[in-house]
């Protein structure tokens, strides 16, 4: 009898949301903020930039490619030690780019932000992988 060992594939997440939303009006604090995530099987990711911003091969590849469509994305706000989930914004499927390519795709989801009366907000958005 032999013995096997299974691992969790590797991949990489890149945010690619909007970055700035304005409300509907100086009277609103409710804005619809569209989140998404491109999510690469380390295959899809052979080279990274070094500190002098060239590629240089990435220490993390390997070979043997998953399927990030079996992965889940949440998107979270970041609060220091903490991250707070964005409501309906977890467990995302994520979706392929090509269905020829199983190793790159994306997860969207649309949160509904509400400041209510400040006059601006600041959020770290993080993206989380699982599976």
């Amino acid at each position: 009898m032999g013995h096997l060992t299974v691992t969790q594939e590797d991949a990489r997440a890149t945010y690619t949301g909007v970055n700035y939303v304005s409300t509907g009006s100086v009277t609103s604090g409710k804005a619809n903020v569209t989140l998404s995530a491109t999510i690469r099987d380390i295959t899809a990711v052979p080279t990274i930039m070094d500190s002098a911003g060239n590629p240089v091969a990435n220490p993390a590849y390997d070979q043997f490619a998953g399927a990030v469509s079996k992965a889940k994305v949440s998107f979270v706000i970041r609060n220091g030690a903490t991250d707070t989930p964005i409501t309906g914004c977890s467990n995302l499927p994520v979706g392929l780019v090509s269905s020829a390519d199983p190793a790159v795709g994306t997860a969207v989801c649309t949160w509904g932000a509400d400041i209510g009366q400040s006059p601006s907000a600041t959020y770290t958005i993080g993206v989380v992988v699982n599976g």
